[in-house]
C-alpha cells in the first residue's frame, strides 16, 4: 500500500494527514514543528511520500482550526478497523458540528447500547481525530471524558466550534443540560 502525505498550517502549529488509495487514513493534530509531524506519519506510515496535490485537504484542515465550520467528504480509510470500530467511526461523523452526543448515544445509534465503554475504547483509537469528531463525544453526565490525543485538544476544538467547556460539565445545543446532567 502506498501512503501520500500533506502538512497544514495552524495558530496551534502544523499538522500532517495521510491518505491511501482509499482515502484519508490518518491525522496528526497541529505540533510544534513539522520535523516532528513527519516523524510521527513516517512512524506510523513506512514509506510515506510528500504529495502536494493534498494542498486542498490541508486548506480545508487550516479553516476549521480558524473555528470555520468545514463539511469533511473525504473517504476514509479504515480498513485495519474492526467492523465494531468502523461502526463507531462513520456514526461519529454524523455529529453536527458544534454540537456534542454521549457515548450512550453512539453506543445505540449503532444498534449496541450497552456498549458505551467498548465505544470510548474504539474512540481512544481513533486515527482520524476532527474529521471522525471523536471530540463531540462526552459522557453522558456532562463530563469531557477522553480523547484519542490529550483532554486538552478535545476542550480546544469543542471551544473552536463555539461549545462551552467550563469545569466539570460540557453545554451545546445538544449536548447536557447542567443541572439534570442528562444528554438529549
Amino acid at each position: 500500500m502506498s501512503y501520500r502525505f500533506g502538512y497544514y498550517e495552524t495558530s496551534y502549529g502544523i499538522g500532517a494527514f495521510v491518505f491511501t488509495e482509499r482515502g484519508l487514513a490518518g491525522l496528526v493534530l497541529p505540533r510544534d514543528d513539522c520535523g516532528e509531524c513527519k516523524a510521527f506519519v513516517l512512524g506510523k506510515f513506512p514509506g510515506a511520500h510528500y504529495d502536494e496535490d493534498l494542498n486542498r485537504f490541508g486548506d480545508l484542515l487550516s479553516l476549521y482550526f480558524e473555528g470555520k465550520p468545514v463539511g469533511f467528504g473525504e473517504s476514509l480509510d479504515l480498513s485495519d478497523f474492526s467492523l465494531f470500530e468502523r461502526k463507531v467511526y462513520l456514526a461519529t461523523r454524523t455529529i453536527p458540528y458544534g454540537e456534542t452526543r454521549s457515548y450512550g448515544w453512539l453506543a445505540k445509534a449503532i444498534g449496541r447500547p450497552r456498549a458505551c465503554r467498548a465505544v470510548g475504547s474504539a474512540l481512544g483509537r481513533n486515527p482520524i481525530p476532527v474529521v471522525i469528531p471523536c471530540h463531540r463525544v462526552i459522557r453522558g453526565d456532562g463530563s469531557l471524558g477522553g480523547f484519542s490525543a490529550r483532554s486538552l485538544w478535545k476542550e480546544r476544538l469543542l471551544a473552536l466550534e463555539g461549545v462551552e467547556c467550563g469545569g466539570f460539565s460540557l453545554i451545546s445545543s445538544s449536548g447536557c443540560d447542567s443541572m439534570s446532567g442528562v444528554v438529549k
